[in-house]
């Protein structure tokens, strides 16, 4: 198995900070799209607003705590859980025929979700 340089582990750990971060980001600064968007994949209208909420500061967690080498592993695996999530409900509304907007990265990626959709996380869960 090869062995991964410290400046590969830093590089991938900052690309899953500016993944993660950006969609924090782009959620936090139009909550009212990412309310849409989940009640769109399921969510209970009376839990959206909860979920808008926390589903940025959960990606802000994840962020942030990928970067220091203590928690890194932690945030790691919390990615790997919330982008198969995220891939779950994809999966669902695509067996369903639907394809509600994704809002994955707020604004700039308010397109109809597809199998592209579930590639992209699996590359980003890859990384």
């Amino acid at each position: 198995m090869p062995v991964l340089t410290d400046d590969v582990v830093w590089a991938v750990r900052l690309a899953v900070c500016a993944v993660f971060g950006l969609a924090a980001w782009a959620k936090a600064a139009d909550n009212s799209s990412t309310r849409a968007s989940v009640t769109a994949f399921g969510v209970p209208a009376r839990l959206a607003s909860l979920v808008g909420w926390a589903l940025p500061a959960v990606e802000l967690l994840v962020a942030v705590t990928v970067l220091p080498p203590w928690s890194a592993v932690f945030a790691c695996g919390a990615a790997l859980v919330l982008l198969s999530v995220f891939s779950m409900a994809v999966a669902v509304q695509l067996h369903k025929g639907q394809h509600p907007s994704c809002a994955c990265f707020g604004a700039a990626s308010a397109e109809p979700i597809s199998k592209w959709t579930l590639a992209r996380n699996g590359l980003i869960a890859a990384v």
